[in-house]
């Protein structure tokens, strides 16, 4: 990693005077001669103020409102995610789950997924010790 870079009194005065303009920052370090990111951090310790004006603020605020609205799922019916394809439909916006009736109330699963997802217990396979007990026994 380098050391402290040292700004000469020169780039320091022309980081001052383009600083208020609404030149990038990328822009004013191609003119002093260093990166964007050094403006960005001398701009910042010399305390000039920040350069996001007050209609941006309020658009960016906007956008995120908008985002959040958008992500809200609906939780309404059945729950299990009924597309191979469900991750651009989700980008898309589009409806990912099934979406039918759930089958209980406080179920988040239909009928037909639920017995796809739940195993009944007489199915279920005994648990490890059961097993090993009898693979024992027939020995």
């Amino acid at each position: 990693m380098a050391g402290p870079s040292t700004w000469a009194p020169g780039q320091i005065a022309q980081l001052r005077r383009l600083w208020p303009t609404s030149a990038p920052a990328s822009e004013i370090g191609r003119e002093i001669g260093v990166s964007k990111n050094s403006v960005v951090s001398k701009a910042h310790r010399l305390g000039l103020p920040g350069r996001l004006g007050p209609q941006n603020i309020a658009k960016a605020r906007q956008k995120r409102r908008e985002g959040e609205a958008a992500k809200v799922p609906d939780h309404s019916g059945c729950r299990f995610i009924a597309s191979d394809d469900w991750h651009d439909r989700m980008k898309r916006g589009e409806q990912i789950y099934c979406g039918a009736p759930v089958h209980a109330p406080g179920s988040a699963w239909c009928e037909h997924h639920h017995s796809i997802v739940y195993i009944p217990d007489s199915a279920a396979p005994a648990p490890a010790i059961e097993r090993i007990v009898q693979w024992r026994a027939r020995a």
